[in-house]
């Protein structure tokens, strides 16, 4: 096959499917959607292109910039497309945290500005966050920045409309379960709407990742309820699967399938069969399943490698903070927000705020020190580099979801950790004349000023 421009090998990616005795369905077909065929490499090739094709000469001849919000595949896409056009691309991110996509989106020629020591746990008090930093350089840069806004654009749920869910329906004609990995929401939202007008029964399977830890691609229910696109309401159900769980589905991948996928491919195919497996059983007719391999393994060898890096032949640190167990951190100890400020001044405790340096400088729980996570997880894969054997240490973040993580680890290492339950949110709001909240009423005035593009996605 020839083709004349490369835009035209994106999309047509072949189905593989996978024999029974890989998945252990009696009832279901699993299909596989290899979108890693794409020529930069991933399933997000398509909303790059079909967020640019139409307008990226307009662009250029209006001397514009392209800026964007993303974890790695639609900014690795943007920039070739960019780069292709003569276009200068910029990413603001607070999501590229894997080696190689750095490397790539540099060796691309992309300006980076990292969002650094963000959390990956939803929090509305952050200033340091991605769609805001972008939508104050658009309303400054004077028309000079196109703001392609995956999270917000309907290119993108359309672009998977037209393309993506079309080529499933002309391989498999009707689909009754399509699971796939939440990032922005728009691949799902769109390939579901296409599919259930040949369907309407068909059930929509969002995978999300635990609030324990980080999947590329993935995100977490808190954080996709601050994306644009996510309509909740629109799925039959949410599969929650942790960054473990994510590595051992690339092995499987890999090992039965002969699928190099990345994590978040390990995510869907984990996810998706635990979601097929549970419902398997009951069901009295045969079924037709899909979920999505979005992008190669080779991406993400150091994020692999810091989970297990037994695979590369390296012990394991007997204290990294990702040997702890769900039950460990589930069961780590808590205090009240209710109690928290008397029971640290009556135990003398040392709070650690674990968001990242601007959210903490906007305000934080009492007599609390900034320790970013990202800084944290380093400290504490060692016994002797963070000394409060005899000081109870109080450790928290938006939501009390991260730092359970972190009471558990030093726990584990012989410490007394705790975490603030329910989080910073739940502590203001049982404070309400507090100065925090009042520097949050403050910026939520700024937020509001006309100068902002639009207002944050909800």
């Amino acid at each position: 096959m020839i083709i004349k421009d490369i835009t035209e090998s994106i999309g047509n990616t072949p189905l593989l499917r996978l024999a029974p005795e890989i998945t252990q369905l009696k009832n279901i077909d699993l299909y596989l959607k290899l979108e890693f065929f794409n020529p930069f490499g991933s399933l997000k090739d398509r909303i790059a292109w079909g967020m640019l094709k139409d307008t990226i000469n307009q662009i250029k001849a209006n001397g514009q910039g392209i800026i964007e919000n993303s974890s790695g595949n639609t900014a690795k896409a943007i920039a070739v497309l960019a780069k292709r056009a003569g276009v200068p691309f910029k990413l603001v991110s607070a999501m590229v945290k894997v080696k190689e996509t750095k490397d790539i989106l540099k060796f691309l020629g992309v300006e980076l500005e990292e969002v650094s020591g963000s959390l990956n746990c939803y929090d509305p008090s952050d200033p340091n966050d991605p769609q805001y930093i972008i939508e104050r350089q658009v309303a400054r840069a004077d028309g000079k920045l196109h703001f392609t806004s995956q999270f917000t654009n309907k290119l993108n749920p359309e672009t998977h409309k037209l393309t993506t869910a079309e080529e499933l329906i002309n391989d498999l004609g009707k689909i009754d379960y399509f699971c796939s990995g939440l990032g922005t929401a728009g691949s799902t939202l769109g390939i579901a709407e296409r599919l259930r007008k040949e369907n309407p029964n068909m059930k929509l399977i969002g995978i999300v990742a635990g609030k324990s830890d980080y999947i590329p691609g993935i995100r977490t229910v808190d954080q996709l309820l601050e994306a644009g696109i996510f309509e909740p309401s629109k799925y039959d159900e949410l599969v929650t699967v942790e960054s473990q769980q994510a590595v051992d589905g690339v092995l499987n991948l890999i090992q039965k399938c002969g699928v190099l996928g990345g994590p978040s491919s390990g995510a869907h195919i984990e996810g998706t069969l635990s979601y097929l497996r549970m419902i398997d059983a009951g069901l009295t007719t045969r079924a037709t399943a899909v979920t999505i391999v979005c992008d190669r393994v080779e991406w993400y060898l150091s994020y692999i490698k810091e989970r297990r890096p037994d695979l590369f032949g390296e012990k394991r640190k007997p204290y990294s903070i990702y040997n702890l167990g769900l039950d460990e951190i589930h069961n780590a100890p808590a205090i009240s927000y209710l109690e928290a400020k008397s029971w640290a001044q009556d135990n003398d405790a040392l709070v650690v705020d674990i968001r990242a340096n601007i959210a903490f400088a906007q305000g934080s729980f009492p007599g609390a020190i900034n320790i970013p996570s990202e800084l944290l997880e380093k400290l504490l894969e060692s016994k002797n580099s963070f000394a409060c054997e005899d000081k109870k240490v109080l450790f928290v973040c938006p939501v009390g979801d991260q730092s359970k993580k972190f009471a558990a680890q030093l726990t584990r290492i012989g410490g007394q950790g705790f975490s603030l339950h329910g989080g910073l949110l739940a502590w203001r709001s049982n404070n309400t004349n507090n100065t925090t909240n009042n520097t949050l009423r403050d910026r939520d005035k700024t937020l509001r000023d006309p100068v902002f593009s639009s207002q944050r996605p909800r």
